[in-house]
């Protein structure tokens, strides 16, 4: 499952305004360097010189959060899972921000659900929402959870929660209307299945995937071959290339 990397460092980058404010030592202050520096590093996806800079601004400085959770992610990419729960863990017990707590939360998840651990998952993911209520990963994240547990209305009453608060990345709202059109067409709701895979053609459209618009295509066809949206997406596809 893919992690979610751009709202991590909208959380990291909260190291500098809330620092700021506080009375630092000067261990602090060099940790807050290393850890800028590891943000800058896991930005740029060299995870190895993120994971040994933020490793420095822990030696300095053992209560800070954000060197924690952003060491997590460096080794979540770097598929060492095991240590990225143990930093997510430590960083969420050093009781960061409610808003870095829901994102350690929210990617710890990500990890367990990327072990098959989905009741961690879902636990994690639930937890994430309470911390953050307009937190959309963390419903994509349960919706997906569910999925896998079999537990499709609670997975469609997610899907539409992350919809709806319009949080996710281009890649991730198609999915989530792809997924939900899927269970939609599952329980015989051709309509409501028909309009999700359209709404997922049109995403995959602005991002150029036309593989995925043409799979949208054919999935309206196997839900309903008489759908007029058949004929408006295949319209914009090939209009565009025109």
């Amino acid at each position: 499952m893919k992690k979610l990397f751009i709202l991590l460092f909208i959380g990291l980058c909260l190291t500098s305004t809330l620092c700021a404010e506080e009375a630092l030592t000067a261990k602090q202050k060099e940790a807050q360097k290393w850890t800028e520096s590891g943000n800058a590093y896991n930005s740029s996806q060299q995870f190895q010189n993120a994971i040994e800079d933020y490793t420095k601004a822990i030696e300095l400085d053992p209560k800070n959060p954000w060197a924690y959770s952003g060491r997590g992610f460096a080794y979540a990419y770097s598929n060492q899972l095991q240590e990225a729960i143990n930093d997510y863990t430590k960083a969420i017990e050093l009781r960061p921000p409610p808003t870095l707590a829901a994102l350690n939360y929210c990617s710890r998840g990500d990890v367990y659900h990327d072990l098959g651990l989905n009741q961690n998952a879902k636990d994690d993911y639930t937890k994430a929402i309470e911390l953050d209520p307009k937190h959309a990963y963390a419903y994509y994240g349960r919706g997906s959870v569910y999925v896998q547990l079999g537990q499709y209305h609670k997975a469609e009453d997610d899907f539409g929660k992350a919809i709806e608060l319009n949080g996710l990345s281009g890649e991730n709202i198609a999915k989530t209307y792809f997924i939900r059109g899927a269970l939609y067409a599952a329980e015989k709701l051709p309509t409501a299945a028909c309009d999700d895979f359209y709404q997922a053609g049109l995403l995959y459209l602005k991002q150029n995937n036309r593989t995925k618009v043409l799979e949208c295509i054919d999935y309206i066809k196997k839900v309903d071959s008489s759908s007029y949206l058949i004929q408006k997406l295949s319209d914009k596809i090939y209009g565009e290339n025109k």
